[in-house]
Order: C-alpha cells, then sequence, then structure tokens
C-alpha cells in the first residue's frame, strides 16, 4: 500500500497525488490518501483534490497520528542539515527509499524516472511536493487525461465559452498568500502585458480572461491593455475549473495554473510562462520546452 500525505493548494496536491499514483502502477499498490496532513499547516487551502480524482481510485484515511510522525521526521531532517545541500538531501533520499519512505522536498527531479525505483517494500510512505514532470514523462499526461472532474463548471463561463471558443486565454494572477513570501513575488504588471502583446500576435480576437485571489485588486491596479473579464467564482475549485476550459494560458510561478493548462487537453495550446518561479535564484522543472517564456 502508498500512504500520501497531502498538503497545499490545489496544484501542489495534483503533483502528490500523480506522483502516488504513478509509484502505485510501478509497484502494484493501493493509493491511500491521507488528508489530516492538510490542517496541520498554515497553507491549507481544502481537501480539493476529492472533487478532482476518481474515488474510486482510492482509499481515503485520516490519521492525524501519521502525518504528525512525517512532519516531526522532516524537521529533524532539516535540522540536522540533510537539506541544506543537494548532494546531502539527495544521498537521504536514495536513502530512505530503500526503507520505503518517499521524502522529498526539492523542486528538482531526485529521480531521472519513476520506472527505475525498485520496490522493496509492501507499505510505502509518500511525501513532499514532487513537481517533477520530467521525471513522471508521458505518464504525467496520460494520468492527466483520467481525472475526472466531478463538480460542474459555471453556466456564466459555459456562456463565455460557446462565445469565444478557441480563442479565450486564462490569465492567472497569483496573490494572495504569496504576499508573505518576498521569493515567489516574480509576476508583476510588466509580465501579464508583455504577455498579452504575444498572444495577441499568436491568437487572432483572443478573449482574456483573469482568474485571481484577489480578483478586485487586479481590477483596481492593473491596466491591461486587452478585452479582458474579471471572473468571480465561488471558490479556488470554481476557477480552476473554468481555468481548465480555456484554449490558451498566460500562467503565473503557480502550479495552480500550471495544472490548469496541463488538464485543458487543449493539443495547440499556447502556454506564456514567466521565465523564472522564485526570486532567490532556485531552478524549477515546471518550465516546460513547450512554453513561450517571458522574461521577469
Amino acid at each position: 500500500m502508498i500512504i500520501l500525505n497531502i498538503y497545499g493548494g490545489i496544484g501542489n496536491q495534483l503533483f502528490q497525488y500523480s506522483f502516488a499514483r504513478l509509484l502505485s502502477e510501478v509497484c502494484h499498490h493501493e493509493v491511500y490518501v491521507n488528508k489530516a496532513g492538510l490542517k496541520l499547516r498554515n497553507d491549507y487551502h481544502g481537501d480539493y483534490l476529492f472533487d478532482l480524482i476518481d474515488k474510486s481510485e482510492v482509499k481515503e484515511i485520516n490519521s492525524v497520528f501519521l502525518a504528525l510522525l512525517i512532519k516531526v521526521f522532516v524537521k529533524l531532517c532539516k535540522m540536522i542539515g540533510a537539506y541544506q545541500k543537494d548532494e546531502d538531501g539527495d544521498e537521504l533520499f536514495n536513502k530512505l527509499i530503500t526503507k520505503g519512505l518517499f521524502f522529498s522536498q526539492k523542486r528538482i527531479p531526485q529521480i531521472e524516472n519513476i520506472n527505475s525505483i525498485d520496490c522493496q517494500k509492501k507499505v510505502l510512505m509518500v511525501d513532499g511536493y514532487y513537481q517533477w514532470p520530467s521525471a513522471m514523462g508521458g505518464q504525467l499526461q496520460s494520468l492527466a487525461k483520467k481525472l475526472r472532474f466531478s463538480s460542474e463548471i459555471q453556466s456564466e463561463f459555459k456562456h463565455m465559452y460557446n462565445m469565444h471558443r478557441g480563442k479565450m486565454v486564462c490569465l492567472h494572477i497569483r496573490r494572495g498568500d504569496y504576499l508573505q513570501f518576498p521569493q515567489l513575488q516574480v509576476c508583476d504588471e510588466n509580465y501579464f502585458s508583455k504577455s498579452i502583446v504575444y498572444i495577441k500576435e499568436q491568437v487572432s480576437e483572443a478573449f482574456f480572461i483573469v482568474f485571481s485571489d484577489d480578483i478586485e485588486w487586479v481590477r483596481t491596479n492593473y491596466h491591461l491593455n486587452a478585452d479582458v473579464y474579471y471572473f468571480h467564482g465561488d471558490s479556488a475549485l470554481d476557477d480552476f475549473l473554468c481555468m481548465t476550459g480555456c484554449d490558451h494560458f498566460i500562467i503565473s510561478n503557480s502550479t495552480f495554473s500550471w495544472w490548469a493548462q496541463m488538464l485543458s487537453g487543449k493539443e495547440n495550446r499556447i502556454v506564456v510562462s514567466p521565465s523564472k518561479w522564485y526570486q532567490d535564484g532556485r531552478t524549477t522543472d515546471l518550465i516546460l520546452e513547450n512554453f513561450h517564456i517571458i522574461e521577469c
């Protein structure tokens, strides 16, 4: 069995679930999702994962003990410096795998290919971000096609989709919790303005839909030179589902909009991305080769 400890927002939960699901295909283990870890962190956004996946393919558990145990272990690893240097983190990660423990705090892959994992234990514990599309390869796209939405897209969005089919551009502006972390404040008005110019050059009569966790602030403070509609969803899940229905994407340095473009299923979609994910020099595996990059 695979016990997955989930936390963070929709994007992080989808990466965690994807890694566990792909691991289950390699090791032939069932996935058990532990929801208890969601509320033990200060980045709780809701357990939206269960609105996006086929519940028959996973089992749900709610073990505070397991979540606390993992949290303590990760803190101990940080205290002894196991995550301070890349080579130390990789060495620890590889040692723990042999014990059935998949614990990673790194944003770049610590394995080259998930198919290379040697499943030696009957019980595997998974905790981490696993924002590793290159390690998951084509399996990630295959898994994305299997995800099923149990919630309905708002009728307001369906009407716009019928009017602007093939020309709808998701423009995602992330603020919210990012305001607390200077290293995440990458995308500014200049980035979005340049992105709009590029999309206009590629898509005739492009219709831009702005999604944000601070939509009124964006409407008041950003001056976007485009035909723009400011979307007001009832929840983060509403925003996310409608984002996936768009044809093209201007994403922020956020797994929220990264997954929206992935789940859109549009083969000819244009995805505009910032040139970096962090202000502090950290690298990422999330800027894909088919993205059009705008320098930030």
